[in-house]
């Protein structure tokens, strides 16, 4: 018999094997016992599941047809319940690139706290360069948020997920 996936406990940890198990049987054919082959396929099956969860992700980004569907994809992507809303803010440049203009271009509650700002909300010159300018980075920023300004809206940690398209940041979420 092969048991393609036996969730096992092994040290008190939950265990992926597949088994094969035959019997063993006797000059008479009687079963005298059970040879058993296992192999722990744990790590595989769960890089199995990180690549399906990946591939979800990536089709729901290609077939969003709006940006508040590509928001949407991506708080369900993180799977964090703490997460009580999101916010993409699109970025305005001037000719010699410097940030000018920060509008909200879609956003996402989960009814926790306070909402977020609504689509078409435009930043003041002021919150541009106290808040966003630190924001245009090439790769994830991790903030405990201590501005009396983010704490008094309920934010005490912020994660900014740059978008880029070529060599131009478009904004973030």
């Amino acid at each position: 018999e092969i048991i393609p996936n036996d969730v096992v406990m092994i040290d008190g940890m939950l265990r992926t094997l597949n088994t094969i198990k035959t019997p063993l049987r006797d000059a008479n054919g009687q079963v005298q016992g059970v040879l058993a082959f296992a192999r722990d396929v744990t790590e595989r099956e769960e890089l199995l599941a990180d690549t399906e969860k990946q591939y979800n992700f990536t089709r729901r980004l290609a077939e969003a047809r709006d940006l508040q569907e590509v928001l949407l994809s991506t708080v369900e992507a993180f799977g964090v319940k703490q997460i009580n809303r999101a916010i993409l803010y699109g970025f305005t440049f001037d000719h010699a690139n410097v940030l000018t203009g920060v509008t909200v271009k879609a956003n996402w509650y989960s009814g926790e706290g306070r909402p977020p700002f609504p689509v078409g909300t435009s930043e003041s010159p002021e919150v541009i360069d106290a808040v966003f300018k630190q924001m245009c980075v090439e790769m994830p920023l991790f903030m405990d948020v201590t501005e009396e300004v983010a704490q008094a809206q309920g934010i005490h940690s912020a994660v900014v997920l740059p978008l880029w398209v070529g060599n131009q940041q478009l904004g973030v979420i």
